[in-house]
């Protein structure tokens, strides 16, 4: 049997023993992401380097932030049709297009072009007519329709009746662009430019295009020359049919309509139609259009 003096010297070396191979043992420790302790032996190879930390959301947040402001920088807040009579400028800048007229004067296409695609704001004078859409989409198709309406004024009523051979939309909006309030036979010459454009309606040998165009300029001349409110609802229907589904112009023959049912004493039905037209042109609510019928269609629920 040991002595007490004997069991502590044997605990002692135990001990030690036990703290020698844990020293032994530290030198198969990895230092992750730090240098090693000076005088450790281990190999040469190099440590590894600490991981990058990663983006927070926060920094993917800005960059998106930074990535949106500079595309609005860049995006036109309106886009600007300007027609000519006289030389174009030299250069365009972003959201803007100049074109040249050959034929008709640059007022005279405007007002027409503002009938088919309603602009946020027309101004100008007989030369030089601006047209400012706030959607890019209506811009462009306004601009592709500049060509159709470039057409020579007939100035005097006999010359459209003798010449039969020609072309009968060119007729109905060439009597239109030879109207002034200072003649007597402005609604004679109304009359026969909407019965030319009519003519065009109903002809299968006319682009849809073409009748689409046809039935909403004669639809205005119903409406605001002629006052005839009933005729006028008609030719935007039948303009209505001519256009593709879900079109800006077919959006456009109905906001037609329902005006013309507000000035004709029947408020519930244009009401109805507006209401169609909102929640089926969603998709066009950048557009003068859509806006106008949104707030006649708040203000008939009032």
């Amino acid at each position: 049997m040991l002595s007490k003096r004997e069991t502590i010297g044997r605990l002692v070396t135990l001990h030690w023993g036990v703290l020698c191979l844990l020293m032994v043992g530290c030198g198969d420790i990895e230092f992750l992401g730090v240098d090693r302790p000076s005088g450790s032996t281990r190999s040469s190879s190099p440590p590894v380097q600490p991981t990058q930390k990663p983006h927070s959301s926060n920094d993917v947040v800005k960059r998106q932030e930074t990535s949106l402001d500079t595309a609005r920088e860049n995006k036109p807040l309106f886009y600007r049709l300007i027609l000519h009579n006289e030389t174009i400028p030299m250069g365009e800048q972003s959201g803007m297009k100049h074109i040249k007229l050959t034929h008709a004067s640059a007022r005279d296409v405007g007002e027409l072009l503002s009938i088919l695609y309603m602009p946020t704001g027309p101004t100008g004078t007989e030369k030089r007519y601006t047209l400012i859409y706030e959607s890019p989409v209506i811009w462009e198709v306004a601009a592709k329709c500049v060509d159709v309406l470039d057409i020579p004024a007939i100035n005097e009523i006999s010359a459209a009746r003798d010449n039969r051979k020609r072309d009968d939309f060119n007729q109905g909006i060439g009597l239109i662009y030879g109207a002034t309030k200072r003649t007597s036979q402005e609604t004679k010459r109304y009359r026969l430019a909407r019965e030319s454009l009519t003519k065009v309606l109903q002809s299968k040998d006319q682009t849809r295009a073409r009748r689409w165009m046809a039935g909403m300029i004669a639809g205005s001349i119903a409406d605001k020359k002629l006052i005839a409110y009933d005729e006028a609802q008609q030719h935007y229907i039948k303009a209505e049919t001519e256009a593709e589904s879900g079109s800006i112009e077919q959006m456009s023959a109905q906001y037609a309509r329902a005006c013309v049912l507000i000035k004709n004493g029947k408020p519930a039905a244009a009401k109805d139609l507006l209401t169609k037209l909102t929640t089926q042109f969603g998709k066009f609510r950048k557009t003068e259009v859509y806006e106008r019928a949104r707030k006649i269609q708040a203000d008939l629920n009032l």
